[in-house]
């Protein structure tokens, strides 16, 4: 009888130690918002805009198409010059934004200061008929409240677990493997011992 609540405790321990290193390991991978999303226009005769809300960590890329191919256009975050980027031989303009504390980089390039709040993007170039074409994209940076587990529209990642979160369940994990395999040594080294008493 003893042997066999042995092994259902050490089962339990088992099952629950899989689940929660599992939980970790799939939290860990939302928390990095990978694979970014795209969104793909093209934008009209002069000028464009877009724009949504993210929350820090998000990754996000969007592709604005209408431009001469191979040209470049020239980009300012909250009317701070960043630039050029160049268009692709299909006329499209791609930029991934990373959403930090509150800061951001465009096409992994250095961070640069943000606002929580709404932060424009502008792209200014030539469009395919050789007229002057520009993009605007408005990124509302979501400031985090104090207990909210909640993400903005259009995240693209999820911070209801952080890397803290997931290093404690991966060692609550481990430690309860731990002690399953001290249970299971144990009861094999007084089975083995020839002074236990038998029945024990």
């Amino acid at each position: 009888m003893r042997r066999l609540t042995r092994s259902i405790v050490v089962f339990a321990i088992a099952l629950t130690a899989m689940t929660l290193l599992g939980v970790a390991a799939s939290s860990a991978g939302a928390a990095g918002g990978y694979p970014p999303t795209t969104t793909t226009s093209t934008i009209g005769p002069t000028s464009a805009s877009g724009g949504a809300s993210y929350i820090v960590g998000d990754h996000f890329t969007f592709q604005i198409c209408g431009f001469l191919p191979d040209s470049n256009v020239s980009d300012t975050w909250n009317s701070a010059p960043e630039g050029t980027i160049l268009i692709d031989p299909n006329g499209c303009l791609t930029v991934t934004i990373v959403i930090f504390d509150p800061h951001v980089t465009i096409d992994g390039g250095a961070l640069i200061a943000a606002n929580w709040g709404d932060n424009t993007f502008f792209a200014s170039g030539t469009g395919a008929n050789g007229a002057g074409r520009t993009y605007t994209y408005v990124v509302d940076i979501v400031q985090p409240s104090s207990g909210s587990g909640s993400t903005a529209a259009g995240s693209t990642s999820s911070l209801a677990f952080t890397g803290l979160d997931v290093a404690l369940m991966s060692g609550a994990g481990l430690a309860l493997i731990a002690v399953g395999l001290l249970l299971v040594l144990g009861s094999r080294r007084r089975r083995s011992d020839p002074g236990t008493p038998a029945g024990t």
